[in-house]
């Protein structure tokens, strides 16, 4: 594989995130293109990776548990974003804000060594059931990275645009801190080759059936296995998502994270 589009492959994986929006399931919609020079749409509520390879171009689309507006009901949200957008740096906190039209609590550096890398404004589509689009609002969305490489993300909402942020799931575990009620999820993805869907094997069918934190997607090479957890609140009007994929991080670490936040 040629060099340079290794490395916007890579860096297209780590723009792609997942947006407070989500609710229940995501549904990997995957698409590969070759784009000029890099665009990726993902996210946020949006989504996950081809397994072993990445795409430049993604279409991700996650159900919600169905949020009703003036305008219609959203069923799924989407976001569009590429590594251009991750311009902010820490310093800028004051353009993130006036770019996204509200303002959160955003920590330079958590006490278990995760610091700001960067971070990006990004535009959430809320999508009725034909993916018409009903109402698009704006997400700020924080990168962080520790010593040793290991990455995880941040983003923030207004509560108001979230659909009360209720995950009609059950959360792995949740805890009230200062008066707020936080929620852990730790979900495992298993990505099957699209010609077995009709074909899925019988222990892996059983338990996604019986457990909401496993999920099934098709259109990987081969079975692979990826884990997604995060924690989420709201403070002040604002949604908070705090996630990584395969991450090393304990679930009293990520409370620990969430603590910061709303201690600031």
């Amino acid at each position: 594989m040629d060099i340079d589009l290794r490395e916007e492959i890579i860096e297209s994986m780590d723009a792609i995130c997942f947006s407070p929006s989500d609710k229940k399931r995501i549904v990997a919609n995957l698409t590969q293109a070759k784009i000029t020079p890099i665009e990726r749409e993902g996210k946020n509520m949006k989504k996950w990776k081809l397994p072993k390879v990445a795409v430049i171009a993604v279409t991700v689309i996650a159900l919600t548990g169905g949020v009703a507006y003036a305008a219609g009901t959203i069923s799924s949200t989407s976001v569009g974003s590429s590594i251009f957008d991750y311009k902010y740096t820490y310093e800028k906190l004051d353009k993130i804000y006036d770019k996204a039209g509200f303002e959160g609590y955003i920590i330079e550096e958590f006490s278990n060594g995760y610091s700001f890398d960067k971070a990006a404004v990004l535009k959430v589509n809320g999508q009725d059931e034909n993916l018409n689009n009903v109402k698009s609002w704006n997400e700020i969305d924080v990168k962080y990275e520790n010593a040793q490489g290991d990455k995880i993300g941040l983003a923030l909402d207004e509560s108001i645009n979230t659909g009360e942020t209720e995950d009609d799931r059950t959360p792995s575990s949740s805890r009230d801190i200062n008066g707020i009620i936080v929620k852990y999820n730790e979900d495992e993805y298993v990505f099957l080759p699209g010609n077995m869907e009709n074909n899925v094997p019988e222990e892996i069918k059983k338990r996604a059936e019986n457990d909401e934190h496993y999920i099934i997607s098709y259109g990987s090479d081969e079975e692979e296995h990826s884990t997604f957890t995060s924690i989420n609140f709201v403070k002040d009007d604002v949604y908070y998502l705090i996630y990584g994929q395969n991450t090393t991080l304990s679930e009293d670490d990520f409370y620990s994270m969430a603590e910061e936040i709303i201690n600031e």
